[in-house]
């Protein structure tokens, strides 16, 4: 039985598209599960503990971090150019602050969430800086630039 070969090229954009929607969702979703879950006592007391601190660099990286995930995301989803490397710059950002944080508690299905997350990020990652997807954003310039 022969093979037949598919043309992946035109169906790269739905493809980024489709991550795009899924790690915004599956992070949204594992971050609310976690105002949704009661933890046991001991657990919950460590987060009390945390809960109590002052706002530190940690926090506000990841707000910062946050954000340009947000803008990356949008500008990926509109083919952008500068869309790729806003968000690139925001994961590598993400990654710097989770080194210096401290651990992290979470429900089993809030962290299946997140972990879905970070693998529709990697998808991401793996399409917006391989051969030929990055044509397309060039190709959207060049429409752009047009007209």
């Amino acid at each position: 039985m022969e093979m037949l070969p598919m043309d992946l090229t035109g169906k790269l954009p739905f493809l980024l598209r489709a991550l795009v929607v899924g790690e915004a969702l599956f992070g949204l979703m594992g971050v609310f599960d976690g105002f949704f879950v009661s933890f046991p006592p001991p657990l919950q007391e460590y987060l009390d503990a945390q809960g109590g601190q002052p706002i530190g660099f940690i926090l506000i990286a990841q707000a910062v971090a946050s954000l340009g995930n947000i803008f990356g995301l949008v500008g990926l989803w509109r083919f952008q150019p500068w869309g790729r490397i806003v968000y690139t710059a925001s994961m590598l950002g993400f990654y710097a602050v989770f080194v210096f944080d401290e651990p992290v508690v979470s429900s089993a299905p809030g962290q299946a969430l997140q972990d879905l997350s970070t693998v529709c990020s990697g998808g991401i990652l793996t399409l917006v800086w391989t051969i030929p997807f990055p044509q397309s954003f060039l190709q959207h310039q060049l429409h752009t630039e047009d007209h």
